[in-house]
């Protein structure tokens, strides 16, 4: 194997025009650009994003920017993006999201667990099924402080997805109630009101639940097959330890992103650099920044799918109020044999 490191250079590192290859000025146009889809054995590794914009007049855009037509309505100047695999086939923004962790002794304790015990498996404590009949968990109704929207959801469950399909079913629900302690639409997991397979896909994302102030997740399981999980010592005489099933599950609550930029003063506290060049009148006319964004980037099985998913940094240019914009992406390149 070799491998190796080199710095980002050239005409690559900077944001393109995806209309106009090679124009790496974006002053006076909106464009969307994300990086290119990587292939297997190469990584991306990325800093920050090095900005020199000019204009006639800066000044105006250093405080918070409204919509001319609605007061009320921001208007932000630009917006980065960073796409990651959250967790397993689960693509979203980290720094656009909240998550909600229910795992641990506390959380599964604090439930309700019938025809279940919660082990400590591989060092991590994990809902594992007992006897023959269903288990069920259904958790405490957690309280949140404010209403929150959920857009994402990802369980994590202690056996591998190559464990034959059928060696037991599951689904998960999860109920919830407005602040006025009306009933929500049910969150419920399953494929088409059939339990998932063991071999399922173990993330669901699409969703537009809003206002929600308690939740309560019910996860439920038919084991057919035990696993190799034994005890030396069991509660009763004859008790199977059935299968390890559920250690977590990870609730996304979409939030706004530090990097979507309203003014000039919000990009400054944000950057490691920042210098403003004036000329001999009061106008202010360049900017020359280094905003600090670290992102390392990899290949994603996915992504030669229909409608597949990749890793990417997006750059969105809200405002054509700039006369030059130029973003150049700052990190290393990682590449090794296959």
């Amino acid at each position: 194997m070799i491998t190796d490191r080199i710095q980002l250079a050239g005409l690559e590192s900077y944001f393109q025009d995806p209309a106009n290859a090679g124009r790496i000025n974006l002053g006076g146009i909106t464009p969307t650009i994300r990086t290119a889809p990587l292939n297997k054995g190469k990584q991306l590794e990325i800093s920050g994003i090095q900005l020199l914009i000019e204009h006639a007049d800066l000044q105006p855009l250093l405080p918070f920017q409204f919509d001319s037509q609605n007061p009320l309505q921001p208007a932000p100047l630009f917006k980065i993006s960073v796409m990651k695999e959250m967790f397993a086939g689960l693509f979203a923004d980290p720094y656009s999201h909240r998550v909600h962790n229910i795992a641990g002794y506390l959380d599964f304790n604090e439930g309700t667990l019938t025809n279940g015990r919660v082990m400590e498996i591989d060092g991590i404590p994990t809902i594992a099924s007992t006897g023959k009949e269903e288990c069920v968990w259904i958790s405490k109704e957690y309280i949140m402080p404010d209403p929150i929207s959920i857009d994402a959801i990802a369980w994590e469950l202690a056996t591998s997805k190559l464990t034959p399909p059928d060696s037991f079913h599951y689904k998960i629900k999860i109920t919830s109630k407005d602040v006025n302690g009306g009933a929500l639409p049910d969150i419920d997991i399953n494929n088409a009101g059939q339990m998932l397979k063991a071999d399922a896909k173990r993330a669901l994302d699409g969703l537009n639940n809003q206002d929600i102030k308690t939740f309560q997740i019910t996860f439920t399981a038919k084991v057919f097959a035990d696993s190799y999980l034994k005890e030396r010592h069991l509660p009763a005489i004859n008790e199977n330890i059935g299968r390890p099933l559920l250690r977590a599950i990870n609730i996304l609550e979409p939030v706004k992103s530090i990097y979507e930029i309203n003014s000039l003063t919000e990009l400054q506290n944000l950057c490691s650099d920042f210098q403003l060049s004036e000329t001999p009148g009061p106008e202010i006319t360049r900017l020359v920044a280094t905003l600090d964004l670290i992102a390392v980037l990899v290949n994603s099985e996915y992504e030669d799918l229909p409608n597949g998913i990749y890793e990417f940094v997006e750059l969105n240019l809200l405002t054509d109020r700039f006369s030059v914009f130029e973003a150049k992406k700052l990190g290393q390149v990682l590449i090794r044999n296959l």
